[in-house]
């Protein structure tokens, strides 16, 4: 499982995104916030490549 770094925490009410670098890559994950851990600690990622989304860096539009 690929290690990251967490960078920052955006608080929604009951869900978090979480954003966090592995290597030179961002990924942002949504979680519930009683789960969502603490800014700069390490955290392992389980990714489900089905439901991830990807994104334009330059326009910010879906690509699937």
């Amino acid at each position: 499982h690929p290690r990251g770094r967490v960078r920052d925490v955006d608080t929604l009410g009951q869900s978090s995104i979480v954003s966090v670098t592995v290597g030179c890559i961002e990924i942002k994950v949504k979680t519930a916030t009683a789960n969502a851990p603490d800014r700069d600690s390490l955290v392992s990622l389980n990714l489900d490549l089905t439901k991830l989304y990807y994104f334009d860096a330059a326009t910010k539009v879906t690509i699937k």
